[in-house]
């Protein structure tokens, strides 16, 4: 009966100090390697395992504690080889995870920088590309400005084309650029007063010449007054609303009407809602859960910006940034709407 105390003494006396000891160990390596990698999705798992490991561990002690206490002799034979086992496999997790833990860090050491490369290689190659596009775009602006040098309208069109295909590059770029950032957590925001009729009148003049090649027309309707002043970032709501409008160009029908509407948010007080609407293919279900996703592809054919692409993807974020929102609904009847939520 002494030894069986004893036993029992000493499984207690090792085992909860352990116990607590291991489980404060794997929660704080745990919560150390979060904090190093917490843009990936394992360093969710890794807490979340923890913490079950622990509760399994702490369970298991009470149970073996209560049985041994109320019945000594079965209570110790039976969880003096558990208790065994256990030690040993405590021991073992407590050893790999510290050499796992230095590994894991170090492989996300090299992936941080792997990542910095691959954005300073977009940053540098997108600044020298825009460079001789845009000189490109200076040129044929020239030319067609010069009605004496384009006598023909072959060559006017083969010179609009150019200019076209220049500013899609631009824009491509701009877009390639403000992927960076975002990913970077560079993008900053500056807030401003502005009139948004103002900059959707703009945004409709840079647009229209994009819509007339699909026999297109953008009409602006305004349903509050001439002049509607907001506060915030001009650049990112600009970049949201033609993102939104181009891609109902390229996605709208021929010879049809594009409608961009501004109003008041009927769900909030004080919110104003800017939709944008064009007649074209319905958007099914599915298309429309990934439609924003950064490279959504068409399963049906494989290729990328069937729906969504950059232009979709910057827009969200850009609008998860300044607090608004955006919505989409496609049927048959009303075409394709796309509402951003401003406040």
């Amino acid at each position: 009966m002494d030894n069986l105390e004893l036993l029992r003494a000493v499984i207690l006396l090792v085992g909860w100090p352990l116990l607590i000891v291991g489980a404060l160990y794997i929660f704080y390596n745990a919560y150390n390697f979060y904090k190093a990698v917490n843009s990936t999705p394992i360093a969710k798992l890794v807490p979340i395992f923890a913490i079950t490991t622990i509760i399994t561990m702490i369970s298991l002690g009470l149970v073996s504690t209560y049985y041994m206490m109320s019945d000594l002799e079965d209570g110790v034979r039976h969880v003096l080889p558990i208790f065994i086992i256990w030690f040993v496999l405590m021991m073992l997790i407590l050893i790999y995870s510290h050499r796992m833990d230095k590994k894991a860090l170090r492989y996300n050491d090299l992936l941080i920088a792997l990542d910095r490369s691959k954005s300073d290689f977009i940053t540098i190659s997108s600044h020298q590309l825009r460079t001789p596009l845009s000189g490109i775009k200076w040129i044929t602006e020239l030319l067609l400005a010069n009605k004496i040098i384009i006598e023909t309208s072959e060559i006017k069109e083969k010179i609009n084309n150019i200019h076209h295909s220049t500013d899609k590059m631009l824009a491509l770029i701009s877009n390639l650029l403000y992927i960076v950032k975002l990913d970077t957590g560079k993008m900053v925001i500056h807030k401003t007063e502005f009139d948004i009729v103002h900059t959707l009148t703009s945004i409709i003049n840079q647009l229209t010449p994009n819509s007339e090649k699909n026999n297109q027309t953008i009409k602006l309707i305004n349903n509050i007054s001439q002049e509607v002043l907001i506060k915030s970032d001009k650049t990112l709501i600009e970049e949201i609303i033609k993102n939104i409008t181009s891609n109902a160009i390229n996605h709208g029908s021929k010879n049809s009407e594009i409608k961009v509407t501004l109003g008041m948010d009927e769900g909030k007080k004080n919110h104003l809602e800017i939709s944008i609407n064009n007649q074209g293919e319905v958007i099914d279900k599915h298309r429309m859960t990934n439609m924003f996703e950064r490279y959504s592809r068409e399963e049906a054919t494989g290729s990328i910006g069937e729906v969504g692409g950059l232009g979709l993807y910057i827009a969200r974020s850009f609008a998860r940034l300044i607090n608004a929102r955006i919505e989409v609904c496609s049927d048959n009847i009303s075409g394709t709407t796309f509402k951003i939520k401003l406040h």
